[in-house]
C-alpha cells in the first residue's frame, strides 16, 4: 500500500483499535488469515460483534480482505500498520527548534537542558534566570498580534507541559502576556 496517510488516517487508525475486541481480533489476524466464522470461534465474540467490528477495522485500513475458495478472509494489512506507526514515530522524533542566533548561549543551553528532543518540557525550571530562558522559547509560540482566550493559551502552552496554569501563570507575571482583569482574554505584551 503505498498512498500517503494523512491525519485522517491516524485518527481513525487510533479509534479502531481502542477497542478491547478490536485489538482480539487484530491479536487473532497477526498470527495469520482467518474467515470471519473463524474470527467468532477463536475470540469467542458472537458473529455480529465480529463483523461490526470488522467493518471499522476495514474502514481504518487496518484489516483487508481476500477470497478465497472457501470464502472470503480477512487478514491484518502489516504494511499499513507499520507505516501508521513510522509516521507517528517521525512525529515523536521531530526536534525542537531552538536556533542559535535567536538565543544567547547560555539561555539556548538552559532550553536544551530543560526539553525534551520533542520540544516539550522535561519540567518547569524554578530558577529565575531558568524560568525565563524558558518562557523565552515558549513565547516564540504565539502570535504577537492576536488575542486569545485562556483555552487558547492553555492549548498552545500544553504542547510544552501539562501545567498549562503554571506556565499561564508565569507568562503573565514576567510580562509575556498580559490579561483581562477576568482572564477571558489574553495579548502578547512584549
Amino acid at each position: 500500500m503505498n498512498t500517503p496517510i494523512i491525519p485522517s488516517d491516524q485518527e481513525a487508525f487510533i479509534k479502531a483499535i481502542s477497542d478491547e475486541n478490536r485489538l482480539k481480533l487484530i491479536g487473532v489476524l497477526a498470527e495469520g488469515n482467518a474467515s470471519a466464522s473463524g474470527l467468532s470461534v477463536r475470540t469467542q465474540l458472537h458473529p455480529a460483534q465480529v463483523a461490526r467490528h470488522l467493518e471499522l477495522l476495514l474502514q481504518a485500513g487496518v484489516v483487508v480482505t481476500r477470497q478465497t475458495e472457501a470464502g472470503i478472509v480477512y487478514e491484518l494489512d502489516t504494511r499499513y500498520v507499520e507505516a501508521i506507526a513510522r509516521q507517528r514515530l517521525a512525529a515523536i522524533r521531530k526536534t525542537a527548534d531552538i536556533p542559535e542566533g535567536k538565543y544567547s548561549p547560555e539561555d539556548r543551553k538552559i532550553v536544551l537542558n530543560y526539553t525534551r528532543s520533542d520540544g516539550r518540557l522535561k519540567q518547569i525550571p524554578m530558577q529565575t534566570k531558568k524560568i525565563q530562558a524558558v518562557l523565552n522559547y515558549i513565547y516564540d509560540a504565539f502570535d504577537k498580534e492576536r488575542r486569545y482566550t485562556e483555552k487558547d493559551v492553555n492549548e498552545i502552552l500544553a504542547r510544552f507541559h501539562p501545567d498549562t496554569s503554571t506556565l499561564r501563570r508565569y507568562l503573565v507575571d514576567f510580562q509575556y502576556l498580559e490579561r483581562e482583569r477576568d482572564g477571558s482574554v489574553y495579548w502578547c505584551k512584549r
